[in-house]
């Protein structure tokens, strides 16, 4: 399903929002070597801009933008695609949040991975914090194709990321292409051991299953957070994070209705996240 991010505060309410599994992934999967998410598909378009927080600790990792340049000294548009490993005026990522790819006559490129090729400290990684750590993974430079995503479909990038002081090495499976730029995400993995390698398109962990409302249902109403355990979940839990990642609430769920009291803070989003032996569910909520 393609779903839209525009500049702005809204695109990042909206990632966590797509992202809300993954807060959850490393308490359910410490046991896995691998910790995998299929994500509802994230489409970046001309205009749009989206980050990801690979791990759930409420930290952004990864910013994705596609955008265009018209020359001004011609009637030329240069249209790119692009992801970035450290965006500070965004507040993601830092200096090792890399990517797998090469230097271009022009700028950096990510490289369009096949299955089963091993991402670890090898590399070859981007590493240029004065360049933001980024790749581009698709651009139409004044009529001529760059990148090595565009007409291949779906491909691989490799990543790192930090967790801490420690290094996590991943996958995305992307397509990008051209005519126009967009730049698709459609799920990813990483290890949850450090410094450990992973190959492209390993998915050995369980894929994270995601309830839906006729399990769990999640609303707000004035300072109140409703839980309704529909389906009698079996070691259900609510965490409740502020949009910064902090958590501020938790609470274990019984069958039926739910409520945990958020009187004490301030009004705004928070994000609610369910676990349980079954699956999880999360959900964005306002709090007046």
């Amino acid at each position: 399903m393609k779903k839209l991010y525009t500049p702005g505060n809204e695109s990042r309410l909206k990632a966590y929002s797509a992202m809300a599994l993954a807060l959850t992934a490393g308490a359910t999967t410490l046991d896995a070597t691998i910790v995998y998410n299929d994500i509802e598909d994230v489409t970046v378009e001309i205009g749009d801009m989206y980050d990801i927080d690979i791990d759930g600790d409420g930290t952004l990792d990864f910013h994705f933008r596609a955008g265009t340049i018209v020359s001004s000294t011609s009637s030329g548009v240069w249209s790119f695609g692009s992801v970035f490993g450290l965006y500070t005026s965004y507040t993601v990522g830092n200096s090792g949040n890399q990517l797998i790819g090469y230097q271009g006559s022009f700028y950096n490129y990510g490289s369009a991975l096949d299955a089963g090729v091993t991402v670890g400290p090898d590399g070859p990684w981007l590493s240029y914090p004065s360049y933001s750590n980024s790749a581009v993974l698709a651009s139409n430079f004044y009529g001529s194709t760059f990148a090595a995503f565009p007409g291949q479909g779906e491909k691989f990038l490799g990543f790192k990321f930090m967790v801490g002081d420690n290094t996590h090495y991943g996958w995305m499976r992307i397509v990008a292409d051209i005519d126009p730029v967009f730049i698709t995400i459609m799920d990813y993995a990483y290890e949850n051991a450090p410094n450990k390698e992973i190959e492209t398109g390993d998915e050995e962990s369980v894929a994270i299953n995601e309830l839906t409302s006729s399990e769990v249902n999640i609303y707000a109403f004035g300072t109140l957070v409703n839980i309704i355990n529909v389906a009698n979940l079996e070691n259900a839990n609510a965490t409740i994070y502020d949009l910064s990642g902090k958590q501020v609430a938790s609470a274990a769920l019984t069958n039926g209705l739910n409520q945990i009291d958020l009187s004490n803070l301030a009004s705004g989003n928070y994000l609610v996240n369910i676990t349980s032996a079954s699956g999880n569910a999360a959900k964005q909520v306002f709090i007046q």
